[in-house]
């Protein structure tokens, strides 16, 4: 007998202990490229471990303002705290250290959010949000003549949503 987890139980139970250890709702666009970058699951193993989980009762997604978000629920907190340990010391160490280098960047991702639809005049309308677990806190939405120009606003927003939302309200409080 293994003392370690092995195939589809030791992908959801290192799925379970990511999610844990960011500690913030993520869509399942930031959990695969997670995934993928620091070579956590493989793809569809991934995809599978989401499914499962999710019908099993360890996972729920909420439909939040940046789309449909992953979160733990109680059954997979406390899958963690039983069988973490059949996980090797090394590998949820590993777990953690990944969390802790994708968690600002995943935050503002769900943050700060931004978007663009062609109007019937040829004209492009860009929405820039910013968003708390609560709600919205701003949305503003800009016309542009070009789709470059539209772009390059979202891209300018995706850089530095933060001090463009704080400079904003600091000049109008």
């Amino acid at each position: 007998m293994n003392y370690f987890s092995d195939g589809s139980t030791k992908d959801k139970l290192i799925l379970l202990s990511f999610l844990d250890a960011l500690n913030l709702e993520v869509t399942k666009e930031q959990i695969t490229t997670a995934c993928a970058q620091y070579d956590l699951i493989p793809y569809f193993e991934l995809q599978n471990a989401l499914y499962e989980l999710e019908e099993e009762g360890f996972l729920a997604t909420v439909p939040r303002p940046f789309g449909m978000a992953y979160c733990i629920l109680q059954k997979g907190k406390d899958t963690i705290s039983a069988f973490s340990e059949t996980l090797p010391l090394s590998e949820r160490e590993n777990i953690a250290d990944n969390a802790d280098m994708c968690r600002a960047q995943f935050r503002n991702e769900t943050q700060y959010t931004h978007r663009i639809d062609k109007l019937p005049s040829g004209a492009y309308k860009v929405v820039l949000r910013a968003i708390e677990a609560h709600g919205e806190l701003f949305s503003v939405s800009l016309s542009f003549a070009s789709s470059r120009d539209a772009n390059s606003a979202c891209k300018k927003w995706a850089e530095s949503a933060n001090e463009i939302y704080s400079a904003l309200n600091a000049f109008l409080s």
